[in-house]
């Protein structure tokens, strides 16, 4: 698949508010949260979630994913003392299909020509978590519901 990648700009605001609501939702709806409700908890989560990106990775970047003009992802990365992967998402219809891999692996090879290791964050219950340790990631710290994975090799 050819997909294409630039850098985010204010018109892609509503489209990772959306994709932030696609892939949280299913959490909360099972448990038992729908319609309004629903709404004003995701819009109160990613409003926090932006927050917390804003004041913690500064300098991050935001990244969209595009496939015959159609946005379909995005990711957010920042170099502090590793090229640190914020986040990264992929629209449901479009997933199981190599690209959260070429994406991992082309992010893999930017770090390596840095010369710098690559980390990122993952909720433990994350399926991607076997995506990120089947590329290299080890694990390095380890919290309740987090797990925070490194890799340090070569592509």
């Amino acid at each position: 698949m050819d997909v294409s990648v630039r850098v985010s700009t204010p018109e892609d605001a509503s489209f990772l508010r959306d994709m932030f609501f696609e892939v949280r939702a299913p959490e909360f709806i099972t448990a038992g949260l729908v319609g309004q409700q629903l709404e004003m908890l995701l819009a109160q989560q990613y409003g926090a979630m932006r927050t917390h990106y804003d004041r913690e990775y500064a300098d991050a970047i935001y990244e969209v994913f595009e496939l015959a003009g159609e946005r379909i992802g995005y990711q957010a990365t920042v170099v502090l003392d590793s090229l640190h992967l914020i986040d990264i998402s992929l629209v449901t219809r479009v997933r199981g299909n190599g690209i959260g891999t070429s994406r991992m692996m082309e992010l893999q090879s930017r770090a390596a020509e840095m010369g710098l290791p690559m980390t990122l964050t993952v909720e433990k219950f994350n399926p991607a978590m076997r995506l990120y340790e089947r590329l290299g990631f080890k694990p390095y710290m380890d919290s309740e519901v987090y797990l925070r994975m490194k890799w340090e090799g070569r592509v």
